[in-house]
């Protein structure tokens, strides 16, 4: 049986159990992240939170849909046992109505789309940090090591806890001038996920000064159940002329071969990045992205996938 529990009822403790139980165990499901990148998220649960799916709702134009969080890659349906088309379609079926709209993305164990939604694959890259950091580096793409060792010339320091503020001035004047503009309230929740993952341990917060002891580059890692996200990431001109980025996750690769830990990069559907990721020897997983628009004529034709 499958329940819709609106916020205050939900048993975080249940709820954060499955997820890590799940057979994608991620950070996006747990209730303190749906905390802060949807406050107030209703969920359905199977059978005592024998499987769950968040719901991560917004309200404009006077009607509920449901949207990917900023800063959230994968959320969907978290089982510990196979999703199989039965399940996925009993969750689907008992989302509340109210919910018009829907642009979702499922995770990797959600491999099977649900009738009367549009879809699409998107491209995610992980790296199994299981060998020792030289049988590791061996599958590195031959550009990736050139520039690793054009940042070993460059007199770049590796620094830990970088402000964040500066981070998110240096991505907004650098790579956010080329993407789609992010609001300022996701910006505050990026802050808040990473000031309590520092308090918490659970995240890693790593810069790159520049040979004039200048930030260039920094990035922000999240750590759940033998994964580690990395999060976000920002670079300045500097930064990138140097090759600052390929010294910090190299320098991050390094530290945890071994470990056992995935190195998730989360993504991307863009060329140049999955490029880069795959440098590293990082293999393809996918996950599916959904969208279905039940709004009223002529209220949907405004409302269209950024697909």
């Amino acid at each position: 049986m499958i329940n819709y529990l609106q916020n205050n009822e939900i048993d975080r403790e249940k709820w954060d159990a499955c997820i890590a139980a799940s057979s994608a165990p991620l950070v996006y499901g747990t209730s303190r992240f749906l905390d802060i990148v949807s406050p107030g998220w209703d969920g359905l649960v199977m059978n005592d939170y024998k499987a769950v799916f968040p719901l991560t709702h917004h309200r404009r134009w006077g009607f509920s849909y449901l949207r990917q969080p900023f800063f959230c890659q994968q959320l969907g349906i978290f089982s510990a046992g196979v999703v199989s088309e039965e399940i996925l379609d009993s969750f689907f079926r008992n989302i509340p109505a109210k919910f018009r709209l829907m642009d979702i993305n499922l995770n990797t164990s959600n491999n099977i789309h649900p009738e009367g939604y549009s879809h699409r694959k998107n491209l995610n890259l992980e790296l199994f940090l299981q060998k020792s950091y030289p049988e590791t580096y061996k599958f590195f793409s031959d550009n990736t090591k050139r520039n690793i060792q054009k940042a070993g010339k460059a007199n770049l320091s590796l620094v830990s806890a970088p402000d964040t503020d500066n981070l998110i001035d240096m991505f907004r004047q650098n790579k956010g001038r080329d993407v789609k503009p992010i609001p300022e309230s996701a910006w505050q929740m990026l802050r808040q996920i990473i000031a309590l993952s520092l308090q918490s341990g659970t995240g890693q917060l790593w810069g790159v000064n520049d040979n004039e002891g200048r930030l260039c580059a920094g990035a922000f890692f999240l750590s759940f159940a033998k994964r580690t996200v990395f999060l976000f990431s920002a670079m300045n001109e500097k930064g990138r002329q140097s090759a600052s980025m390929f010294k910090l996750i190299n320098e991050f690769i390094e530290k945890n071969a071994g470990t056992g830990i995935i190195l998730d990069f989360e993504g991307s559907n863009e060329e140049n990045l999955a490029r880069f990721y795959r440098g590293f020897g990082a293999k393809e997983t996918f996950y599916l992205g959904l969208w279905k628009n039940d709004l009223p004529f002529p209220v949907r034709l405004f409302k269209k996938s950024a697909w």
